[in-house]
């Protein structure tokens, strides 16, 4: 069977049968599963407070080694494929490694739960069906959440690419970045920032505009946007070029008109 809903504790992890070492890729991917926060709450790793998101955890690759009975070697190069896959996503450094499981909100979180226990009574057909046909509705039905203000925002930006839906995909990609503190408290300020780039804009020797998909797409981009890189407006450009909108020899008197 490859659809319905089974209730794991988390008490599995001391059971005799999960301590059996070494692990396959199965038993360590549900371990991951385990061990992710079931929702926001501050962690103390290594003297140091971390706040850490629903789907996300703090560990080091030594302890996942020892826990899983794996080489270390063995154990990075797993990671390595699951963020590659997009299964998870990975932050490391000299004190910690982070790993958030990619669309945990969407299949662990007690709502979708709950519509999926709903899911497996019956007509199954059916309510594939109606869920497909509206992925594209979700904005409008999430009246007060973020989803639906962020859509109303950018639409509310003449200069960017209009947004002519938001399939499952999107949004999986959206509550991805909402699960990342940096973009949840600042999604406004790097809309507001993208509008005002002439080089996000279309002002580029390509003409090339950030579309939702770029904005979405990794935790580097909307980074890229918040420190500045495409911080100069078409006001900037012009002031530092007066002659960069003249495609002929300028006559006298527009080099008067731009005070040249």
């Amino acid at each position: 069977m490859s659809s319905g809903w089974i209730k794991l504790h988390r008490k599995i992890a001391g059971n005799w049968l999960w301590q059996d070492k070494p692990f396959s890729k199965g038993q360590a991917f549900i371990d991951l599963l385990l061990r992710a926060n079931h929702k926001r709450s501050d962690v103390l790793f290594r003297d140091s407070l971390y706040q850490v998101e629903a789907g996300q955890f703090i560990t080091s690759g030594l302890k996942l080694s020892a826990a899983w009975g794996w080489s270390r070697a063995r154990t990075r190069h797993y990671l390595d494929v699951l963020q590659k896959g997009e299964v998870i996503q990975k932050k490391q450094d000299n004190r910690k490694l982070q790993i958030t499981i990619v669309n945990w909100d969407t299949y662990q979180s007690e709502d979708a739960t709950d519509k999926a226990t709903d899911h497996t009574t019956g007509h199954t057909t059916d309510r594939q069906q109606s869920a497909t046909n509206k992925n594209d509705k979700e904005v409008k039905k999430d009246k007060k959440g973020p989803l639906k203000a962020f859509f109303d925002l950018w639409a509310s930006k003449g200069n960017l690419p209009a947004i002519q839906n938001f399939p499952r995909s999107r949004q999986d990609k959206f509550r991805r970045r909402m699960q990342e503190r940096l973009f949840a408290d600042h999604w406004r300020e790097i809309i507001g920032k993208l509008s005002d780039s002439a080089f996000c804009t279309g002002t580029n020797d390509r003409g090339w505009r950030a579309d939702v998909d770029w904005l979405l797409k990794n935790d580097a981009n909307y980074v890229k946007v918040l420190e500045g890189k495409y911080d100069k407006t078409k006001a900037d450009l012009d002031a530092e070029d007066p002659m960069r909108h003249v495609t002929h020899p300028a006559t006298e008197e527009e080099l008067v008109g731009l005070g040249l």
